[in-house]
């Protein structure tokens, strides 16, 4: 069963809690702890705790004491998650730049040339890919969806203004566009994830503990 503790970064605090995680791990071996520290701070906390937890007079005899040791793990928020979603394999979407996504744009674009009509012509272009990625990258930002977008078009269409030449060809031009965001999305559906994806990954896995 999942216990959480949290505590304030004191020097009592710490003692305290180094002490009830040595008496945790030694009162069962099928225990594990994972104390959680900020990302910037992990290399600095790991040796911190490590020095300290060796430093405690523990009970029992060295082999037990080592095996404790080995259940204890200090990680960021990040990195507990990509140790529990370990079988998983993704990669960060926020970690892609805006050259990776233009090259991920380019293959996209180029499974989609037969079916494109306003755009293929610029489907090739760099600078078309270009505008995409960053037009894409703030979509995500927005929390814009394929699907919301193509929600947005379908009113757009049911509008009185529908029947007008200029609003005719925006709509085109959308349509396309909602479909190249779709099958964007779909390339990146189970190769990459969101860091906000992450999170919610690593809740719903520890509410399975």
């Amino acid at each position: 069963m999942l216990q959480i503790t949290t505590l304030r970064d004191t020097r009592a605090n710490k003692e305290k809690t180094y002490r009830e995680i040595a008496d945790y791990l030694r009162s069962d071996e099928r225990h594990e702890v994972y104390y959680i520290v900020p990302e910037h701070m992990k290399f600095e906390m790991e040796s911190q705790i490590l020095e300290a937890m060796t430093l405690l007079k523990s009970e029992g005899t060295k082999k037990r004491q080592d095996n404790g040791m080995m259940r204890l793990q200090v990680f960021s928020f990040k990195r507990l998650a990509w140790y529990l979603l370990g079988q998983r394999r993704f990669q960060l979407a926020d970690g892609v730049d805006e050259v990776g996504l233009t090259m991920i744009l380019k293959k996209v674009l180029t499974q989609l040339e037969e079916e494109l009509v306003i755009f293929r012509k610029e489907s090739r272009l760099l600078g078309f890919q270009k505008e995409l990625a960053h037009l894409f990258k703030e979509f995500e930002v927005g929390n814009v969806t394929s699907q919301s977008l193509g929600k947005m078009i379908e009113k757009l269409e049911h509008s009185k203004l529908s029947h007008q030449p200029l609003v005719q060809s925006q709509l085109s031009k959308l349509k396309e566009i909602q479909r190249i965001y779709q099958a964007y999305e779909e390339w990146m559906t189970g190769r990459y994830l969101k860091e906000d994806t992450l999170y919610r990954l690593l809740k719903e896995e520890l509410m399975q503990k």
